[in-house]
């Protein structure tokens, strides 16, 4: 027989071995990166005029560090952005109503690489002297990146950055606007007042940690030991 040939040492371990690789389900987990945000107050509105002039708040841009790989295999990344404005100021003495509009508009980037788009905007008015105020809601674009999209619904040189060596930049631009400021707030015959400008923003990695060996029962290792004894029996009784 084959098997009167085999170590019986060699058996046993195979055994043990079959059971050792039991492993435990892969875990998932998530980690956050902490939000960034920046925020800008305009309140310079030197003389009132019936002229409207313009202010471009600076472009949001934020720098991200990379995926671990370490931690294991990165399934999806997911961007939010969220923006945020209001105004509140008094109308001057030139001829006519005051007024102030806030637009949001232009496109999100990974780097280099666009993945999405949006535009939103408000205003409001009054007569001279009065005051008046408006804001726009809580405004963005939440984008999850699957991993295994890559290069089928998004650029894949943005996958190359979630999983890179280098920190990679965030930014919501609009090349229209002076700076790329997405940002576009107009204003006529204001006196004073504060406009203000915020934008958050939040990386947040999914991935599946490598499997982790489960612990040998200890049963498992009782019956191991049991099946290597009576082999050797058999193999010394055959042989004797």
């Amino acid at each position: 027989m084959f098997y009167k040939f085999l170590p019986t040492a060699t058996l046993a371990l195979g055994a043990m071995g079959l059971l050792t690789m039991t492993q435990a389900n892969p875990a998932q987990a998530v980690t956050l990166l902490q939000p960034f945000t920046t925020t800008d107050t305009f309140t310079n509105f030197p003389t009132a005029s019936s002229v409207e002039a313009t202010y471009y708040p600076p472009l949001p841009q934020f720098t991200v560090q990379p995926f671990n790989t370490a931690l294991g295999t990165l399934t999806s990344t997911t961007i939010v952005w969220a923006t945020t404005a209001s105004f509140s100021g008094t109308v001057g003495s030139a001829p006519g109503n005051g007024n102030a509009s806030f637009s949001l508009g232009g496109s999100y980037y990974v780097d280099g690489a666009s993945y999405a788009g949006n535009g939103s905007g408000n205003s409001g008015g009054g007569s001279p002297g009065n005051t008046f105020s408006f804001n726009v809601e809580s405004y963005g674009n939440t984008y999850q990146f699957l991993t295994s999209n890559a290069g089928v619904t998004y650029n894949p040189t943005i996958l190359a950055d979630f999983i890179g060596a280098n920190p990679y930049s965030i930014t919501h631009d609009s090349t229209s606007n002076p700076g790329n400021s997405p940002y576009k707030f107009a204003y006529t015959n204001i006196a004073s007042g504060s406009a203000t400008f915020t934008t958050t923003a939040s990386v947040t990695y999914d991935y599946v940690a490598p499997p982790v060996p489960a612990p040998l029962p200890l049963l498992g290792v009782g019956a191991a030991l049991t099946w290597s004894r009576r082999l050797r029996r058999r193999c010394a009784q055959r042989q004797g």
